[in-house]
């Protein structure tokens, strides 16, 4: 610092010119675009029709028939919902004894028109469920496919070391969740 100098006249100053600087501009309008594409935009047919996306489109309740091994392969009914973004996907399940979460979940293409959801999760027992059945972890690995114009996930789980069951599960996607998650009326 020269002799008899402030220490004002060596401060920088850093201002901004009103509406920011290009990149600020830029990196905001990235920022809004990217957040409406990751909500919304994706689920566009016109983003899969022209290759912007292969993620389909998963969103709503769906009704599920649950084979377990637990029980001597009897079905069980319930719900399944499933939320999702272009870059996130949660699944819940709630039965009558019990509520499952996906940890972590993600969309496969390991063939050619082949598409599958796998995912880990966490159970954990209600109040009221049999003093035998305890949290637990599991994964699940099912396949989509179409039949009649009505989404089906169906495939295969099996849970932690304390449970040591396996099963089937068969996912029907609900039409008006259906119609719902292709207006994007969610």
């Amino acid at each position: 610092m020269a002799s008899g100098a402030s220490p004002r006249q060596f401060r920088m100053r850093f201002t901004f010119r009103s509406g920011g600087s290009i990149l600020q501009r830029s990196l905001a309008f990235f920022a809004i675009l990217y957040a409406w594409f990751d909500r919304s935009l994706w689920k566009l047919s016109l983003s899969h029709r022209l290759g912007l996306v292969r993620v389909p489109d998963l969103n709503g309740t769906w009704a599920a028939e649950v084979k377990s091994q637990h029980d001597d392969d009897t079905t069980h009914t319930t719900t399944v919902s499933i939320d999702q973004t272009w870059t996130e996907i949660c699944i819940g399940l709630q039965s009558e004894h019990s509520r499952s979460d996906s940890v972590v979940a993600a969309i496969l293409f390991p063939k050619p028109g082949e598409i599958v959801l796998t995912y880990q999760y966490n159970n954990e027992p209600s109040a009221h469920a049999a003093t035998t059945m305890h949290a637990h972890r599991g994964t699940a690995w099912l396949c989509l496919r179409s039949e009649r114009r009505i989404d089906h996930l169906e495939g295969d789980y099996y849970s932690g070391r304390d449970r040591q069951n396996i099963g089937h599960i068969r996912l029907t996607r609900l039409a008006e969740a259906k119609s719902q998650a292709a207006t994007g009326a969610r």
